[in-house]
């Protein structure tokens, strides 16, 4: 399922400029004895989906694609979902000081 979709690196943005939440606002990964981590998705005007991770004061920014080039839809919100959840839990696991594309 994960090889669906891309994470390229995105400037840091402000949210509240210009973007609005995704159909999937964001989603979190909580570990007993590690930090929570949340993803956050937000859209432009364009349609394009970026993505916000954000755990213990690191913040990463990325664009979120479809591999096929397709643009998103609300019925990919689930496959969205587990996407960014595996991406999360494996982030918080190797340590939020690294980059979520380095995992």
């Amino acid at each position: 399922m994960s090889d669906h979709f891309e994470l390229t690196h995105t400037d840091a943005f402000e949210s509240r400029k210009d973007l609005v939440p995704w159909v999937l606002a964001g989603t979190v990964a909580s570990l007993h004895d590690r930090p929570d981590a949340e993803a956050n998705l937000w859209t432009n005007i364009e349609k394009r989906v970026f993505v916000e991770f954000l755990s213990d004061g690191y913040a990463y920014h990325y664009e979120l694609s479809n591999a096929n080039g397709h643009a998103f839809t609300p019925e990919h919100q689930d496959e969205v979902s587990e996407f960014l959840q595996e991406r999360l839990v494996t982030w918080v696991i190797e340590g939020i000081d690294d980059d979520v594309l380095n995992m």
